[in-house]
């Protein structure tokens, strides 16, 4: 089971992750052209191997072109942020306004007779249910994140 990450949330972590590949990636390379030419009082490259130049050129290379990679998945992910907000809106807004504890309680049987944490997994179980069929939701870990959100609303 999988749990739901908001695209806001992966927006954050993408473009931080896009951010600091960059920023190491640019000085490292940075790095690189300074000491190949000499320009630094310091070398991590005592004897001037020239192997040490290409290899750290092509890893930091590397992390800019990831960088770029990743920025790019953040606008992606960026430009969905509106449409997953408005959407999880309409379904808790229409969730609170259409459904009550006592119509989700009717479609179970025997719940007076259930503990506490019986009824809460019941209640999700037909929760989720009349959400699935009211707005055709797929994802399983969508779905449990609205009925974190819509279920204190109902029965609390």
């Amino acid at each position: 089971m999988s749990t739901f990450k908001k695209a806001s949330d992966k927006y954050k972590d993408l473009h931080s992750s896009s951010v600091c590949l960059l920023f190491v990636g640019i000085l490292g390379m940075l790095y690189v052209v300074l000491d190949y030419l000499k320009v630094l009082p310091f070398s991590f490259n005592s004897n001037g191997n020239f192997m040490f130049y290409i290899v750290m050129g092509i890893l930091f290379g590397i992390f800019i072109i990831m960088g770029i990679y990743t920025a790019n998945s953040a606008k992606k992910v960026k430009d969905s942020i509106a449409d997953e907000e408005s959407n999880t809106d309409t379904i808790v807004t229409w969730a609170i306004e259409n459904l009550s504890d006592k119509l989700i309680d009717s479609t179970i049987e025997d719940i007076d007779d259930c503990s506490n944490e019986e009824k809460y997994l019941l209640r999700s179980e037909a929760l989720a249910t009349m959400l699935t069929n009211e707005f055709d939701l797929n994802d399983e870990s969508y779905i449990n994140s609205l009925i974190e959100e819509i279920y204190p609303e109902l029965f609390e």
